[in-house]
């Protein structure tokens, strides 16, 4: 999968970051949690997600390990109905809210 930067988070980043290159785009490579955790054999069993608007995105590529995963501190900024009843879906239940932000505490 390639993501690339809009111009607008280009922007930010670059005011974030002190860059003064204009940069239209960049392209990474991207992958999905789900494989990453089972190319290196891992299960996590908590997971922090803070990914700019792509939370759901996220959410369906870790469908097999948010099996095992107890809680989870997601800033939701995007998707919220979505992101909530998939993890409700998955018995995940939400606890609190956190420092006024959009991050979210959810535990199984």
């Amino acid at each position: 999968m390639i993501s690339e930067f809009t111009k607008t988070q280009n922007e930010l980043h670059q005011n974030f970051q002190h860059i003064n290159a204009d940069i239209r785009s960049i392209k990474v490579k991207t992958d999905t949690l789900d494989n990453i955790c089972f190319q290196n054999n891992f299960l996590p069993n908590f997971i922090k997600i803070d990914v700019e608007g792509a939370e759901y995105d996220v959410l369906l590529g870790a469908s097999h390990i948010l099996k095992g995963v107890d809680a989870i501190m997601i800033e939701i900024s995007n998707n919220e109905n979505n992101v909530f009843s998939l993890l409700n879906n998955l018995g995940f239940k939400k606890m609190n809210t956190l420092n006024k932000s959009n991050n979210i505490f959810f535990v199984k």
